[in-house]
């Protein structure tokens, strides 16, 4: 009986070690895509999106074949302040008109602690792609805590945050460059569900 045990033992762990991917899609209510930068020397704003669309194909025993797209539509970015949303949004800067989208999609990604990455990609705007690092930290994994409370928080679900710097001019955006600041911080924290399904 404990050989038989112990067999079954093994199997279930030989299990859990070879699970899939499953594919996890932003939660809107929680997640926040922002962008900071120096303005002239005087303060730092920032502004957010208001809406983050895409998935990532993650598997916690083999972080490095993670597969992650997003798309966000630029007409939903946010000052708090209509005019210059419109501003940013006007062909000086984003051009949404013609350039309606900004993307990203992954091309590598390497493990560099028990829950942290690095996250190369693609990022499109104004149709210009450039590469981009992230430096990201897997928050949580697995149940979410108010799954036992609402409905909608059952499964699975991965807790992110990613950080990283680019250069605005790198994509055209050279609009008051110099005393504006040309980098760009980047935040991103988000919450995502997962399928329920293995791919």
């Amino acid at each position: 009986m404990r050989i038989r045990l112990l067999a079954a033992t093994a199997v279930l762990s030989l299990g859990v070690g070879a699970a899939a991917a499953e594919t996890y899609t932003f939660d809107p209510g929680h997640t926040q895509v922002r962008a900071s930068w120096d303005h002239a020397g005087m303060s730092e704003q920032s502004v957010h999106f208001r809406t983050v669309n895409g998935s990532v194909e993650f598997d916690l025993d083999n972080i490095d074949a993670t597969e992650i797209t997003v798309e966000i539509p630029l007409e939903s970015i946010d000052t708090g302040i209509e005019a210059f949303d419109g501003h940013m949004a006007g062909a000086d800067l984003f051009n949404t008109a013609e350039f309606p989208t900004a993307t990203f999609v992954s091309t590598g990604v390497e493990r560099t602690g028990d829950t942290s990455a690095k996250v190369t990609g693609d990022l499109t705007i104004r149709g210009v792609t450039n590469p981009i690092t992230l430096d990201v930290s897997i928050n949580a994994h697995g149940e979410h805590p108010l799954g036992q409370f609402i409905p909608y928080f059952e499964g699975n679900w991965i807790g992110l945050t990613a950080t990283g710097t680019v250069n605005r001019s790198d994509w055209g955006l050279d609009l008051f460059l110099g005393p504006v600041s040309d980098e760009i911080d980047i935040f991103i924290s988000t919450e995502m569900k997962g399928s329920g399904e293995a791919s």
